[in-house]
């Protein structure tokens, strides 16, 4: 599958979309403790467009 620029998500777009900080999303505990499909490439966090679509539908807001 080719990517495109569309398939991905930035950590910018991600903590606007959720209503929390970038330095929320940089922590691991935060990432292990959701299950947020963040990856890391070279010093950028970034996910797979399809991949947060299905965290964000899927994921309990409730445990947090």
């Amino acid at each position: 599958m080719d990517m495109t620029k569309n398939d991905i998500i930035f950590i910018d777009e991600i903590a606007e979309i959720l209503g929390i900080s970038k330095n929320t999303l940089q922590r691991k505990a935060w990432r292990a403790k959701t299950g947020c499909p963040l990856k890391k490439v070279g010093k950028r966090l970034l996910a797979i467009r399809s991949e947060f679509d299905q965290w964000l539908r899927e994921y309990s807001w409730e445990n947090v």
